[in-house]
């Protein structure tokens, strides 16, 4: 939500994997912790937003995910966390398939953290798997 603020209970259940009841359940309760707020409508869409405290978790979490492997990649000089890139560039692109979107595999992803540097490979997976689908593209 922090990369696509704006998005209806609907579609944020579609991209964490529940239906449309189950989502406006976890959104209700999202609302109770004062991290989303319900915003205006759009039709039947009802936009949700992070609460200024819900970026600041969704910020907490990020760091708490990626911090065990953040320490771990410390330890490595550049020749091996090299070494590293191709294969996990590939298995990401393999999750992507396997997936069928970005959605669900980039739903924990710091997207800032994922394209500052290099081009993300989840990102390259999808936009090469549009190509195969559009040849004339």
């Amino acid at each position: 939500m922090r990369e696509d603020p704006d998005l209806s209970v609907t579609e944020l259940g579609r991209r964490v994997g529940l239906s449309q009841s189950a989502a406006a359940r976890m959104v209700d309760s999202l609302a109770a912790s004062d991290l989303v707020r319900r915003h205006g409508t759009a039709g039947r869409a009802v936009p949700v937003r992070l609460t200024a405290h819900g970026s600041d978790s969704a910020g907490r979490l990020l760091t708490a995910l990626g911090e065990p492997l953040a320490d771990l990649l410390r330890d490595l000089d550049d020749a091996d966390r090299g070494m590293l890139a191709r294969p996990l560039e590939s298995l990401l692109g393999k999750l992507y398939a396997r997936a069928g979107g970005t959605e669900l595999v980039c739903r924990l992803c710091d997207r800032t953290a994922c394209t500052a540097t290099a081009t993300c490979p989840v990102g390259e997976a999808a936009r090469n798997a549009d190509a195969e689908a559009e040849p004339g593209r």
